[in-house]
């Protein structure tokens, strides 16, 4: 399976973001430090006895509301950063992934939208989280820091 592996994106020292095909080569996954996996699909997982594993098939829908996972993904990263690392994937790694990578970032409190939405296109350039997920992105923001620091329009263009 080590052909078709695409290595992950680090975002911070324990945090890598990627698409599924980024979980084929276990081998690589353990050497770069990743113990724990967040799977955002409803595929399986493809080495259960070999990483910790936390799975919220999310649906790539404007619809979809992620909110109530945020915890629960917080609880999870934060545990992985204890002694490791943690990959967070989605299919393509465009969309569903990137999304909770941000709002961990704003979580944080260490950087508002702006700034994480700079950092993680920096660490991976094709990125395009849905419109529903960026506008639930922006409500998080404003509930943490009281402000919207960059809109989103329905292209994924912002101010």
């Amino acid at each position: 399976m080590t052909s078709n592996w695409e290595a992950p994106s680090q975002i911070l020292p324990h945090l890598f973001l990627g698409s599924y095909s980024c979980t084929h080569n276990k081998e690589e996954l353990i050497k770069i430090g990743i113990k724990y996996i967040l799977n955002l699909t409803d595929s399986p997982n493809l080495h259960p006895n070999s990483f910790i594993y936390l799975q919220c098939p999310v649906k790539d829908s404007s619809s979809e509301d992620i909110l109530p996972l945020f915890e629960q993904v917080f609880n999870f990263i934060d545990q992985a950063s204890l002694n490791s690392a943690c990959l967070i994937h989605c299919h393509m790694g465009v969309s569903r992934s990137p999304s909770f990578v941000l709002v961990y970032l704003i979580h944080k409190k260490e950087r508002n939208l702006r700034e994480s939405y700079e950092l993680l296109i920096k660490a991976r350039k094709h990125i395009s989280p849905n419109f529903g997920f960026l506008q639930q992105l922006m409500a998080f923001e404003d509930s943490l820091f009281g402000n919207i620091s960059i809109y989103f329009d329905q292209d994924n263009s912002f101010d």
